[in-house]
């Protein structure tokens, strides 16, 4: 009885501490309609075409991309990447570090008062999910994806 007992115990200390784990992937469609509904963003966003999401990101090509941005002026931007895999998905993340870079950059010549935005982008990663996110409203965009 003992044995039975200690297996059980086993078993569901396994089943808990598998549930306290990192969520799955992301909800990404509820996850697009709530950012675009509920986070401020200086200008409107619009969905970017393939042809310049190739132009703007370097993507592993087994990697999904669903892209929103403002204008030229404002580095406003909400993307989703879904990578097939966890080192694709690192190497998204990684991507994307960069890309933030090169913006900060960029905008230092142009329109620096728009560097503290770029600075406070979010770089979220669950899953082989990543997401992207320049705004006004860093909490609620993270509080938001965090939820999702």
């Amino acid at each position: 009885m003992k044995k039975i007992f200690s297996i059980s115990l086993v078993f569901l200390l396994l089943l808990t501490l598998m549930g306290c784990g990192e969520k799955s992937a992301l909800d990404t469609n509820a996850l697009k309609d709530d950012v675009l509904k509920n986070v401020a963003f200086e200008v409107e966003l619009e969905k970017v075409g393939d042809t310049a999401v190739s132009v703007m990101f370097t993507l592993d090509d087994s990697v999904e991309a669903e892209v929103y941005k403002g204008s030229s002026v404002y580095p406003d931007q909400f993307a989703i990447f879904k990578a097939k895999d966890k080192a694709s998905a690192n190497a998204t993340k990684k991507m994307l570090e960069d890309y933030k870079q090169s913006l900060l950059t960029d905008y230092s010549h142009y329109n620096a008062q728009q560097i503290t935005k770029i600075e406070n982008a979010i770089i979220y990663t669950r899953g082989n999910d990543v997401v992207f996110v320049i705004c006004d409203d860093k909490s609620k965009a993270l509080e938001i994806i965090k939820n999702h």
